[in-house]
């Protein structure tokens, strides 16, 4: 009742366009309707309320006629959105955000079905995005390393507390087995997610590179622990078709005239 008899724009109103900058008064759907005849939809904008809190509407307006069909006022709602606005603009910060990273960025809900996939997930593992959505997560990830992750998202989800990143195999497009880090993060109860964020880093060079210097390792122990020049030269053997995918690796001494080589 204190708007009762007054008109839209009195008192003045701090109107605003969503960018902050002031409204004229002929651009505001009010105004437009009644010099238009037209109706505007779903038009938002800012307005300071009494108390000094700055909300935002969505207006709809429609026209109102005569029988002589001479507009004769407007009929307007007027919806309090700023839940809305807020949830939208927090969501595109979000996305911005999993746009510009290198890692693959998932959403899973509490039950391990994929929520959302990040882009990047075309350049790691050559899916497109939306062949994730809906599946579960746990599907892609290598038999023998299932176990492990479920009991990394129980501990996430029941427990809310960050866990410390997991190694894990996971299927490719191409159906090979390609190692990923993940680092997980429960926004169950955030509005804009709902779900929990899962960072992934393809770490398939890295693991390539450790199982290297780990063969490399074991075969320098086993060559000095050696007894006889066959079991050293096994040793080598072994190790240069795993270290070097050699198909036929060989080892050769030379006589005890040193003239030449002999398998």
């Amino acid at each position: 009742d204190g708007l009762t008899d007054r008109t839209y724009n009195d008192p003045a109103w701090d109107i605003r366009g969503l960018d902050g900058t002031r409204i004229p008064d002929e651009e505001l759907p009010f105004r437009q309707v009644l010099d238009s005849g037209e109706p505007v939809e779903a038009v938002r904008h800012s307005v300071v309320r009494p108390d000094g809190e700055r909300r935002i509407l969505e207006v709809t307006g429609t026209p109102l006629f005569d029988d002589t069909g001479a507009l004769e006022g407007a009929v307007f709602a007027l919806t309090d959105v700023t839940g809305q606005f807020e949830y939208e603009r927090e969501l595109e910060r979000y996305e911005t955000f999993v746009e510009a990273s290198s890692d693959m960025v998932s959403v899973v809900d509490e039950n391990g079905t994929i929520t959302y996939e990040s882009p990047v997930v075309r350049e790691v593992l050559g899916y497109e995005p939306e062949e994730l959505v809906g599946r579960s997560a746990f599907e892609f990830i290598h038999p023998d390393d299932v176990e492990a992750v479920e009991e990394y998202f129980v501990q996430n989800i029941e427990e809310s507390e960050r866990v410390h990143r997991i190694e894990v195999r996971f299927r490719d497009s191409d159906g090979e087995w390609q190692w990923v880090e993940l680092r997980a993060r429960v926004e169950l109860d955030t509005p804009a997610i709902e779900g929990v964020i899962v960072n992934s880093s393809d770490i398939t060079e890295r693991k390539a590179y450790e199982r290297r210097l780990s063969t490399l390792h074991d075969a320098t122990r086993r060559i000095i622990d050696a007894e006889s020049k066959r079991a050293v030269a096994e040793i080598a053997v072994e190790a240069a078709r795993e270290l070097l995918d050699f198909s036929l690796p060989s080892v050769w001494y030379p006589p005890d005239d040193r003239t030449g080589l002999a398998l």
